[in-house]
């Protein structure tokens, strides 16, 4: 018990230390959030002061907002996994990378990395992110309320199996970091802090028999950050603490064989230590906290690192003192300048219909009722009485009140003043501007990209960080034989066997033991997978225009990468008609990236060339040989043309022979005379 009454004693100590640290920060960017998300910016006491005046609103600065998360959305980072010592390996690697593209995917990690970037873009303190784990399976009941079957045997163990997830913090400010910590990432510090204000009534249900305040008593004033007397609630909070384990000495020896070996054990031989290193060892331990007492825990957390990650607004230190900003820390002035003048603006245009009307007495008189409403209702006509000392004059409305073009001049002055502030300019906004060529528009959002990409360069900082923490937990938390999903960055889905030798598909053994290795991470960012397939396609497809001989050995590729039904079988289809050396060079691999890309393409060229110098050579072989055949068509045709002719002379030979002997028959026919046939002589 006295062990636990230091411990609060300390963490409301820190608690206490590290809120008063960063209050100027958290309270500034309290203010800027408060400012960007405002339905009404107005001031409060300049808005009284003006009664009934108008008081228009029109804030436009989520848009500018909306520009920079969108970018980042369109262009995500990706967590890649690199083998660092020689218990690893690129194959490791890949698995591991796969794992953790799993985690975020199962997470929807992305919310948690949208919202922490818009909240440090708009209100400059930090957003996070936090890496949590929890039990793989929470259903291992069946409906008659049994333990299911499925747990049982060897699989029993998958009811313990663990799993790591990143969720959002949903509000940042309430993270507390140790103000001694120098690094970015505060892992440095000796403890952090996340709490939560809530109900006396709902403390009371959720945690019962835990001591809760009396409201109606003095409070301490050290626990006055933990009571809120007026709301009437208690502060919870989630308090992560470094636990020192004491120095360690590792030795660097030599075996029999001369293998290089770390170890805890002292050798018996002092000659056989080559290096000796004292290391700090520790854990960090969970545990939910109110005022006084422990609620839940102690826990240990699996690695090294705490596991909420900041993201860090602009910064700059100051004679000591860390300055942090958003987006819009100096842009608030400049709004509240263009909404005054707005309202100033339409406040001239609302009275010039309220012009009064001038007159003598004598011209209204037995008409007042409906003057007094003229400038209020719409009468079909208004009725006067000529006045005989003022003959040929009628009543007649004052000139209204017109906008004041230094108003307006003003109004256009603030929301230039304003996107130059914020450093987005209209050309970044997707809007038309001064810019006309196609040239200046993208240098001017270039420009505007350049502004804001520290915000997407911190979020990336972050996002590695996530990778770090999770890597550190996946030794802890997959220790055990097991079955994992990984995810390819294609978006592909695979199973694979860990921390158990398993069987190649060439027969060899292999493993992926996630408990031995060192790795590191590094952030891919650019478009989306869906964004690269599309402009895969397109480059493939401009390729084959160019070099129509090999097209028939992209098309399967082409096929894999549109999004149409049953493109798996088309693609199946298309490879067996490629020749085997094309076959042998296919694999599951990623689509390439740009400079990939750029060079399949010369290549594709070059090879293209290639083949239209041997199709020229080619065709101008085939050219001679068909004029060689000419020649000798031409031979054929003489000849044919000869016998055509020696046949036709023999037939007319023929024919001639038949007419001689039919002349013949007809001289050789005795002639007949009256009927009787003259005789021969």
């Amino acid at each position: 018990m006295a062990k636990d009454t230091e411990l609060m004693k300390t963490a409301r100590e820190y608690a206490g230390l590290a809120e008063e640290f960063d209050k100027d920060n958290r309270d500034a960017t309290l203010e800027d959030l408060t400012f960007v998300y405002a339905e009404d910016q107005w001031d409060p006491g300049v808005k009284t002061k003006r009664g009934d005046r108008p008081t228009l609103n029109a804030n436009d600065l989520p848009i500018f907002l909306d520009q920079l998360v969108g970018a980042q959305r369109m262009n995500r980072a990706g967590i890649k996994v690199h083998p660092v010592d020689n218990q690893s390996d690129p194959k490791k690697a890949e698995v591991i990378g796969g794992l953790i593209r799993n985690i975020e995917h199962l997470s929807d990690a992305h919310v948690a990395y949208d919202r922490a970037l818009e909240f440090v873009a708009a209100g400059g303190y930090a957003g996070a992110i936090r890496v949590i784990t929890q039990y793989e399976d929470e259903h291992l009941f069946d409906s008659a309320g049994n333990i299911s079957e499925t747990y049982s045997g060897d699989s029993a163990q998958n009811a313990f199996n663990q799993e790591i997830r990143v969720v959002p913090v949903d509000n940042p400010l309430n993270v507390l970091y140790d103000p001694t910590a120098k690094l970015w990432h505060k892992n440095d510090g000796r403890f952090m802090f996340y709490y939560d204000d809530i109900e006396l009534d709902l403390f009371k249900e959720r945690y019962p028999g835990k001591q809760s305040i009396d409201f109606d008593s003095d409070i301490p004033s050290n626990m006055k950050s933990w009571y809120n007397e007026g709301k009437k609630t208690m502060r919870v909070a989630e308090y992560f603490l470094k636990k020192p384990k004491g120095s360690k000495k590792v030795y660097l020896v030599a075996d029999e064989e001369g293998v290089l070996v770390v170890t805890p054990d002292r050798p018996a031989d002092p000659k056989a230590i080559l290096k000796v290193r004292e290391v700090e060892d520790f854990t960090i331990e969970w545990r939910l906290i109110s005022g006084v007492e422990v609620l839940e825990g102690p826990i240990e957390i699996p690695g090294k690192m705490f596991p909420i990650i900041p993201v860090w607004g602009k910064e700059v230190n100051i004679n000591g003192e860390k300055k942090l900003r958003g987006m819009f820390r100096y842009a608030k002035d400049p709004q509240r300048g263009y909404i005054y003048t707005q309202s100033a603006i339409i406040e001239s245009v609302a009275l010039a219909p309220k012009a009064p009307w001038i007159g003598t007495p004598k011209m209204f008189e037995g008409h007042e009722a409906k003057w007094r409403t003229a400038n209020q209702d719409l009468h079909a006509f208004l009725s006067f009485n000529p006045d005989e000392l003022a003959p040929g004059l009628m009543p007649k409305r004052t000139d209204p009140v017109q906008p004041s073009m230094g108003l307006i001049e003003q109004a256009a002055t603030r929301q230039s003043e304003k996107r130059n502030v914020i450093g987005l300019q209209e050309a970044s906004l997707g809007k038309k501007s001064n810019e006309t060529s196609g040239r200046a528009i993208r240098e001017r959002k270039q420009a505007g990209d350049s502004v804001t990409f520290a915000f997407i360069d911190n979020l990336n900082r972050g996002i590695r960080q996530v990778g770090r923490v999770i890597l550190g937990m996946i030794p802890i938390i997959y220790a055990e034989e097991r079955m994992v999903r990984i995810v390819g960055i294609d978006g592909k889905e695979s199973m694979q066997q860990v921390n158990v030798p398993f069987e190649n598909k060439d027969g060899s053994t292999g493993i992926i033991d996630l408990k031995v290795g060192k790795h590191d991470i590094v952030i891919q960012t650019g478009p989306s997978y869906g964004t690269q397939r599309i402009e895969f396609v397109d480059r493939l497809t401009e390729v084959m225009q160019y070099a129509p001989a090999i097209a028939p050995l992209l098309v399967p590729s082409i096929v894999e990468m549109m999004d149409i039904p049953h493109s798996e079988k088309i693609v199946k289809i298309l490879e067996t008609t490629l020749p085997p050396e094309a076959r042998a060079a296919m694999g599951d691999e990623p689509p390439p990236s740009q400079e990939q890309i750029q060079q399949m393409v010369m290549q594709a060229v070059e090879q293209y060339k290639q083949s239209v110098e041997g199709q020229i050579e080619q065709m101008k072989t085939q050219q001679e040989g068909m004029k060689t055949r000419q020649v000798e068509m031409k031979t054929q045709q003489s000849t044919l043309s000869y016998e055509e002719e020696k046949i036709k002379l023999q037939e007319e030979l023929i024919q001639l022979q038949k007419e001689i002997i039919k002349l013949e028959q007809v001289r050789a026919k005795p002639k007949e005379v009256g009927g009787a046939k003259k005789p021969t002589s």
